[in-house]
Parts: structure tokens; C-alpha cells; sequence
């Protein structure tokens, strides 16, 4: 039976941890099934700050050996595959539709290179978009999770981990302002 000596509590479907105690079961966080070992994952957490025009990105990242199964990376690769696959073809799609449909339809002049600039314009950004998708950190089956949270405390929240990961465990619940007005994460035991 998890206890808080395991460095592990529930928050809502996230799983929080204290990466100097955490004791991980041996079961992926994310599909729940059995691994032989833990994987040494790097945690990513991205956040922009705006300084009048100026956009900052901060990022912190942390290495932590987690049990996360080979097939939940796997099926992440083959996910974002399926993703490229679909905006390259809509990338294509509106490359050719922008520019044929336009020429059949009978348009001349202003109204032909507005349409076809705004179709090649979308089919360049879903080519690109597309193309690079898989690419992104934790999209092509690399050992990599974002969109985990660092608290002040020095635990890590980690976003939609399956729930019998979280049956069990102490749980947690969110402050009244959760740091609306001073940054501060306010995550505390429930009563």
C-alpha cells in the first residue's frame, strides 16, 4: 500500500512526485502495463514569458528513471507518423485545390491571387507543421516527456498518468489561488 514515505501522491489524474523519494511500481505510468525496469526519461517543462514585445522561453528539464513501457513509446512514434501523415496530405490538398479550383471556378485578377496566395499560404504552414511534428521532443519515441509541471517545493507534476497508478495514493488537492496572484504553486494534502 503506497503511503507518502513513496514520494508519490494523486492529483486530480496527475501524479505527483518527489524525485529525491519517489518509489515507482513496476508498471508503465502511462498504460498501466508491467515493465522489468525503470527508464531514464528527461522531464521537459516549457514556459514563455512576455517582456513587452519580447517572448522568453524557459526551460527546465530534469532526468529521472520512471517506469515507462517501450510500447507506450512506440505507439507515441507511430501516433505523430499518422499526424504528419494526414497534414502533409492536407498541406497538398490545399496546395493543388487553392490553385485548381479558383482557375475552374473562372476567377480573374484580384480576386484568382488572393485566393490562390491564401491557399498556398495554409499549404506551406500544414507542410511544415506536418514535416516537423514528429520531430518534436516527445512525439517520435524518444525518451522524453513534456508538459510535466516543476513546484516550488521540488516535486514534479506528470499530466494524465493511468489510474491505477493513482489508486491508492495520498491525494492531493490544489490551493484556493494556486498561485494566481504569486507564482506560487499551492499544493497541499487533503484533510
Amino acid at each position: 500500500m503506497p503511503s507518502q514515505e513513496t514520494g508519490l501522491w494523486a492529483l486530480e489524474r496527475n501524479l505527483v512526485i518527489d524525485p529525491n523519494i519517489a518509489e515507482f511500481p513496476f508498471h508503465c505510468l502511462f498504460t498501466g502495463e508491467p515493465v522489468d525496469d525503470l527508464t531514464e526519461m528527461i522531464f521537459v517543462q516549457v514556459k514563455i514569458r512576455q517582456l513587452g514585445p519580447i517572448g522568453l522561453v524557459d526551460k527546465k528539464q530534469l532526468r529521472l528513471s520512471v517506469p515507462v513501457s517501450l510500447s507506450y513509446c512506440l505507439d507515441r512514434a507511430k501516433w505523430s507518423k499518422k499526424v504528419r501523415a494526414i497534414l502533409v496530405s492536407l498541406g497538398i490538398a490545399l496546395a493543388i485545390g487553392g490553385i485548381a479550383i479558383p482557375i475552374g471556378l473562372g476567377m480573374k485578377g484580384e480576386a484568382l491571387g488572393s485566393t490562390i496566395c491564401f491557399a498556398v499560404s495554409f499549404s506551406i504552414l500544414a507542410l511544415i507543421v506536418g514535416v516537423a511534428f514528429p520531430y518534436l521532443e516527445d512525439m517520435n519515441g524518444s525518451k522524453c516527456i513534456s508538459g510535466v509541471r516543476f513546484l516550488q517545493d521540488g516535486r514534479i507534476v506528470i499530466p494524465k498518468v493511468h489510474e491505477s497508478i493513482l489508486v491508492g495514493l495520498p491525494e492531493l488537492e490544489r490551493g484556493y489561488l494556486d498561485g494566481l496572484f504569486t507564482g506560487i504553486d499551492s499544493i497541499k494534502l487533503k484533510a
